[in-house]
């Protein structure tokens, strides 16, 4: 225990597991399971475009996984950073959705999408999900 004077000052530093929004598991990390996806099929709004490949008939009761594409062109690093946060937010809470499509997606982020605020990020991710839905 430290000294009293940092009692209830917030911790710098990564999250611990517990805190995380989006555990690791969730994640699309590797290139070659991020390619795979963007192979797939797409839906798109002006601010992001939704990838997405329905799971093979073996890995059929795996959750949704999501990966994350923004390109240097949306903004300098705290930009990229805050849209990239403000995604995996959504997508984590909107898991239960996501999960019953049973496919991975991966999110590219348009330089509009820059400016996006988190009502903005969820309606257009609502929507692609609604769109993939009807289309499985």
């Amino acid at each position: 225990v430290g000294p009293s004077c940092l009692r209830g000052v917030a911790r710098v530093g990564p999250p611990s597991p517990s805190e995380e929004v989006l555990p690791k598991s969730r994640r699309l990390r590797r290139r070659e399971e991020i390619s795979s996806v963007l192979r797939g099929r797409r839906v798109g709004s002006p601010r992001l475009v939704v990838h997405y490949a329905a799971h093979r008939p073996e890995r059929n009761s795996q959750p949704a996984r999501l990966g994350l594409a923004v390109a240097r062109r949306v903004g300098n690093s705290v930009t990229r950073h805050r849209i990239a946060r403000r995604v995996r937010h959504v997508f984590a809470h909107e898991l239960p959705a996501w999960d019953a499509l049973g496919c991975d997606v991966v999110v590219r982020v348009l330089p509009a999408g820059a400016t996006a605020t988190s009502s903005e990020v969820a309606a257009d991710l609502n929507r692609a999900r609604l769109v993939i839905g009807a289309r499985s």
